[in-house]
């Protein structure tokens, strides 16, 4: 069918059109024929070149998969390697320990030394209290610990604490406004993570510094909620800051991993942050962990509110943006 320019359907709807003017000879007819076929085959190339791109892309981004996964993997059992590890060497050094009283108590026995036996028992009982604060950190990492949780106040709970132990040279800096929270956890734990900070953040100041251990209420709503992987309501918020040597980015990534440290071999087990981080997610309640080289390092402990703790006048925070460190 032939249409006029004017009267026929629009030109978009005819697609890949040529328009010849009338009269055309058979040569213009078969260059025009030619000149569409070397088109349409570039189009054909084209569509085959596109084709194996995408199937290329396809496969790179499989690839990728498969080695993001096969990395993940050996992390994992780099972990689970670094936790077995750590925990047969440590149990081989207590059970070293008790085997050694055992033979002690023994000699001693046939040798009618009953007076010697007191000091090797209590070497002995030292290593099985040893044994029972490694296996209650473990279990605090992994988030399996019997907590008893009640009412705690924080501000009684760290002016009870021995602060002025953690050396002449560090100056400690206690900041608790009036009408704080009390928090529902347990204190003997709290206690315990406090003690584990307070002296991660003495050590990273060999030389003396300031440690600075300040608490606010806060209020987290929804729109923080995948910042900090909190559920919405009210929490209390522990820092300790402090201005020592600060941690490299590398050591960040693992200073929550048990039995992971920087110290030398028989200098800690590594258990100290771990435990503060089961401690923290039984709780049902967050930490976060921030520090640059050279600026010293600051950790946000996140409690729930005792629910029975209602004071509609305390003073209440919004979570804030992290620090640039």
């Amino acid at each position: 069918d032939i249409h006029s320019p004017t009267t026929g359907p629009p030109r978009e709807r005819l697609g890949n059109l040529l328009l010849l003017q009338l009269p055309f000879d058979d040569c213009q007819l078969l260059n025009l024929s030619q000149s569409a076929l070397r088109a349409r085959r570039r189009q054909y190339l084209a569509r085959d070149q596109l084709l194996e791109l995408q199937q290329q892309l396809h496969d790179q981004a499989q690839q990728r998969q498969k080695e993001v996964q096969a990395l993940h993997q050996t992390r994992k059992m780099e972990a689970v390697g670094q936790l077995a590890g750590g925990v047969a060497h440590d149990f081989n050094n207590l059970l070293t320990s008790i085997g050694g009283s055992f033979e002690l108590i023994d000699r001693y026995l046939q040798q009618g030394h009953t007076d010697k036996l007191g000091a090797v028992l209590r070497m002995g009982q030292e290593a099985v209290t040893r044994a029972a604060r490694l296996t209650h950190r473990l279990l605090a990492f992994s988030s399996r610990q019997s907590l008893d949780s009640r009412s705690v106040d924080l501000s009684a709970l760290l002016e009870s604490m021995p602060l002025t132990d953690l050396g002449g040279a560090i100056r400690v800096h206690l900041r608790l406004p009036e009408n704080l929270w009390r928090v529902q956890a347990d204190d003997q734990q709290l206690r315990e993570a406090l003690d584990n900070l307070l002296t991660n953040a003495s050590e990273a100041m060999p030389s003396g510094g300031e440690l600075t251990i300040e608490a606010s209420n806060l209020r987290v709503d929804k729109a923080r909620l995948a910042h900090e992987g909190l559920a919405s309501g009210d929490y209390l918020r522990i820092s300790i800051s402090d201005n020592g040597q600060g941690m490299s980015q590398s050591t960040l990534e693992r200073a929550f991993e048990p039995f992971f440290s920087t110290k030398p071999v028989g200098q800690g087990i590594g258990m100290g942050l771990s435990m503060v981080y089961g401690f923290s997610k039984q709780s049902h309640g967050h930490v976060a962990l921030h520090s640059e080289i050279g600026r010293g390092s600051r950790v946000d402990l996140y409690l729930p509110r005792d629910p029975g703790n209602v004071q509609p006048q305390a003073k209440t925070n919004h979570l804030p943006a992290p620090m640039d460190w």
